[in-house]
Order: C-alpha cells, then sequence, then structure tokens
C-alpha cells in the first residue's frame, strides 16, 4: 500500500515537539554514550532526519535556509566567520595571557585523532552544520509557524544555550583555566 504525502505531513506544533525530542535524545546520547565515536556521522544523520521532519511538518527549503538561492550569501559570510575565527586564534596565541586558554587536552594529536580531521571535518561538518540545520534552520523555521517571530527566535537560541551544557562541562575540565575554577563557578 503506498502513502501519500499527505498521509505523511505533520502539524509545525507535532513537528516541533518531535525535532525537540529527537535533539535531547541525540544529544544525551552523543555525549553521555558515544562520545567521539560517530560524532560526524550520528550528527549528519540527525540533520537528514531534522530535515525530513521539517518537510513533512509543511516547511520549504528557504524556510529551513536551505535553498540554493541562498548558497552565495552563505559563503560570502562563512568566509568572514572563518577569518575572524582565525583571527581571533592567532592574537590568542600571540598574547601570553591568552595563550593559557588555547591549552585544552582534547587538542592534544592522540594516535587516533588528527587536529587536521578535526579542524576540517569534525568542526565545519559534525558541529557547525549540524548545529546550522539543526538549531537555525529546522527548529528555528518549525517554531515561528506557531509562535511570534521574536519567541521562536529566543526559544531557539535558549534550546541552543542548553546545548552546550553537558560539553561546556566537559570542555572546563580539559582546560587549565577551567580547572582553576571552583566547583561552584564551573
Amino acid at each position: 500500500m503506498r502513502q501519500t504525502s499527505q498521509n505523511l505531513a505533520m502539524t509545525p506544533q507535532l513537528g516541533t515537539r518531535v525535532a525537540i525530542a529527537i535533539l535531547a535524545g541525540h544529544h544525551l546520547v552523543q555525549n553521555r554514550l558515544l562520545n567521539e565515536r560517530g560524532y560526524v556521522t550520528g550528527n549528519l544523520v540527525v540533520s537528514g532526519a531534522l530535515v525530513a521532519l521539517g518537510r513533512a511538518s509543511g516547511l520549504g527549503w528557504k524556510e529551513m535556509g536551505l535553498h540554493p538561492d541562498g548558497l552565495r550569501s552563505g559563503l560570502r559570510i562563512g568566509t568572514w566567520a572563518v577569518a575572524g575565527s582565525a583571527a581571533g586564534a592567532l592574537i590568542a596565541h600571540i598574547h601570553p595571557g591568552a595563550r593559557a586558554l588555547l591549552h585544552d587536552e582534547r587538542a592534544r594529536p592522540a594516535k587516533t585523532r588528527s587536529p587536521w580531521k578535526r579542524a576540517l571535518v569534525r568542526f565545519p561538518l559534525g558541529t557547525a552544520l549540524f548545529e546550522e540545520v539543526a538549531f537555525r534552520g529546522v527548529l528555528t523555521a518549525l517554531l515561528r509557524r506557531s509562535r511570534p517571530a521574536r519567541t521562536a527566535e529566543l526559544a531557539s537560541a535558549g534550546l541552543f544555550a542548553l546545548w552546550h551544557l553537558i560539553p561546556t562541562a566537559r570542555a572546563l575540565s580539559g582546560n587549565p583555566v577551567g580547572r582553576e575554577l571552583p566547583p561552584a563557578r564551573r
């Protein structure tokens, strides 16, 4: 029996709830069970699932920020963001007081971890692409369908902030500056 696309459609409100459930489940599994194993693959699979959910909820490619018309401006903004990040890292590396912020045990090369792989695959595909699709694309678009634009943006930003609690706690323990903080401040 074939199902039509109408049978697969869902409301934006239900899509929002499902998206948040997918993100919460993925976040806990990724950070508590898998950590680095399957990070990029897992995030790409979840990105695809969220895009499919957005489409099933009636979202258009443009609403999710995935229409080819935005590619040129996205590449321009991305290039400036990379240049700004590289400049900030260079300044931190040069400035003796800021250099301690760059000493993170998780960034040390290991036999199984290449810093280049992390810089060229893990961060752009596993982190940046995933977070843009999930939080700025699908989730925000779903929220905008059922809430005022400002409320949707604030809700998405709040969920994005919560997304970073577990990784930030882990990062603080691997960074000399974080280890010097009293536990209550961490």
